[in-house]
């Protein structure tokens, strides 16, 4: 059986963010393993002992900011039947302070699981929940579908209109109809801005094989 002591080892030299928290609607840090304190800019004497919701709170001025009550409800979830519950990417923004003092709310997207810790009568003594920033994970594949979008867009004369030069080097000009942003001028990084990277290359092979087999 692990000792106290190893046990503490174990805790917080786990590569995934973990804390304990209290059976109860505020859910109490109990404690919170360096993974977590890195991931968040904290430090441990800032959360033991203060609910997570203090510590982690809503942005007020954020209407789509729905991480806080989306984290209550898995909590409450967990109590309530005593099993385990996930959350996948969750966008929950976290307060971080800035060089001149003030706090603003900085994008994150977290997947989570709670996980019910039971006594010998069977009551729940703690809430394990653990927690993985997946924020650059999500933003890239947002990046990739808003390309997608375009490249879809673009292929699609019904849906824009755009003007190239002869070998198809620089887009002249971009009439987006609502799908892409217009753009009036030329553009010599069309490739790069609307289609996916996966793409590219057979949209080159493509525009080369059109030219060497263009009628004159």
């Amino acid at each position: 059986m692990l000792s106290p002591a190893m046990f503490e080892a174990v805790f917080n030299s786990s590569p995934i963010g973990t804390y304990l928290l209290s059976p109860t609607p505020d859910a109490i840090v109990l404690a919170v393993n360096d993974t977590f304190l890195k991931a968040s800019g904290r430090r441990r004497d800032e959360l033991v002992g203060v609910s997570l919701f203090v510590c982690f709170p809503s942005d007020p001025g954020d209407p789509h900011d729905t991480g806080e009550s989306d984290l209550r409800s898995s909590l409450a979830r967990v109590l309530a039947s005593g099993r385990v519950d996930r959350l996948p990417a969750q966008r929950y923004p976290i307060p971080v302070e800035q060089p001149d003092g003030s706090i603003a709310f900085e994008e994150r997207f977290w997947s989570a699981v709670s996980t019910p810790i039971f006594e010998n009568d069977g009551s729940i003594d703690c809430i394990l929940h653990t927690t993985n920033d997946v924020t650059e994970q999500v933003r890239f594949e947002l990046a990739l579908k808003e390309s997608e979008r375009r490249y879809r867009a673009l292929s699609s004369a019904g849906q824009v209109v755009y003007r190239m030069n002869a070998d198809w080097s620089e887009l002249h000009q971009l009439d987006g109809r609502g799908f892409l942003k217009d753009s009036p001028g030329s553009d010599q990084l069309w490739l790069s801005d609307y289609i996916p990277a996966d793409e590219q290359d057979k949209v080159r092979t493509a525009i080369a094989t059109a030219i060497r087999t263009a009628t004159p």
